[in-house]
């Protein structure tokens, strides 16, 4: 088949990541796979393989001029199959996959709809929004979400009938499990990856880091990322007296590197759909640490491959770090179980068979 991914960019992201490993394993398995980027290419366009890349740069807001320069990328690349990801991608994809006939159009919702500021004309483009992507999920169907939660989002925020959605989770690569550093009571090394954004809630794990260093003065907190929010995370952890022991890296290229170098992964959203640095920590044997939002609790087995807290619930989250950090022992079982969960039910290979099985029955119907 020839399938034409569309994203907003390859920037470091999950959806990216995603995106990326879709694409390259679909070339692997034979497919004439291609991304096109609506807006910017990225680093993560580095990581493709047998797969081409392309950009429409697309401007903010609404561009009927690049609605047609994705119809005709599509046309010349004689896509069969037109995959979009995310909210942002959705309508300009659906309308350029019908202007270039493209037979197939699949969209994958990776997270919760975008925000919109309060006030009335924003709630009338949000429902006039909504209304436009209930008419190209009738046309095409194939809205896929990441997980369950997420799924009854889209019904309960869109209207998308159930009957159009399916959920495919997202899967990763997973290697053998290889041997991992012991840690010393109170000497653990946590970390944690994501977009420093607002949504990520770092300054939650900050301010509950600070509590367990004063009892624990040797424990390490590694954040891998960048994002908005930096400046001020990094000006909260000088605050808090936690400059020697928090260290931002920024975005890095050896993350599977530095995940193992650790002990315990902690995420602390307000809100995920599957988040792939879970899946990611999971596959090198980490315990997780996260909140309990969206599809989180579908990933990690509560008591099993970690442990889960109410988003917000500082409190929680120091009593789950410190039973962990107390118990490395307990820590070390929990990521040997996420490692075998993340082998048996989040492999890329369940997750591109799906993709594949929803293609073909969209080429069927």
């Amino acid at each position: 088949m020839r399938i034409v991914q569309v994203t907003e960019s390859l920037e470091i992201g999950g959806a990216e990541r995603v995106v990326v490993t879709l694409a390259n394993e679909l070339a692997r398995r034979g497919h004439e796979s291609s991304v096109i980027c609506l807006k910017t290419e990225g680093p993560l366009a580095h990581d493709l393989v047998d797969v081409r890349s392309s950009c429409i740069a697309k401007g903010e807001g609404n561009d009927p001029r690049a609605i047609l320069r994705l119809a005709a990328a599509l046309r010349a690349a004689r896509a069969e199959v037109v995959h979009s990801h995310d909210w942002g991608c959705y309508l300009d994809t659906m309308m350029a996959a019908r202007l270039a006939r493209v037979p197939v159009a699949v969209h994958t919702a990776h997270g919760k709809y975008m925000a919109y500021p309060p006030g009335r004309m924003a709630a009338l483009k949000k429902s006039l929004r909504h209304a436009l992507e209930r008419r190209a999920a009738r046309r095409y169907g194939n809205v896929v979400c990441v997980s369950d939660a997420l799924r009854a989002h889209v019904t309960e925020e869109i209207g998308i009938p159930p009957a159009l959605t399916r959920t495919i989770a997202n899967g990763v690569a997973v290697p053998a499990l290889s041997a991992r550093p012991d840690a010393a009571p109170g000497a653990a090394r946590l970390v944690t990856v994501g977009r420093l954004a607002a949504v990520k809630n770092f300054g939650m794990l900050i301010r509950a880091f600070a509590g367990l260093a004063a009892r624990w003065p040797k424990l390490e907190l590694h954040i891998v990322g960048d994002g908005p929010e930096r400046a001020a995370l990094e000006t909260l952890a000088k605050q808090l007296g936690l400059a020697d022991m928090v260290k931002f890296l920024g975005f890095r290229s050896d993350v599977d590197a530095l995940l193992a170098q650790s002990h315990v992964f902690v995420l602390t959203s307000l809100s995920e759909g599957i988040p792939m640095a879970i899946l990611e920590a999971m596959k090198s044997g980490l315990p997780v640490v996260a909140t309990r939002v969206g599809g989180v609790p579908a990933t990690v087995q509560e008591g099993v491959t970690g442990l889960l807290v109410d988003s917000g619930d500082e409190r929680a989250l120091v009593r789950a770090l410190a039973a962990l950090i107390e118990q490395p022992a307990v820590a070390a079982a929990m990521g040997v179980a996420g490692h075998a969960r993340a082998r048996n039910e989040f492999s890329v290979e369940s997750m591109v068979g799906a993709y594949e099985a929803t293609y073909r029955a969209g080429r069927s119907s």
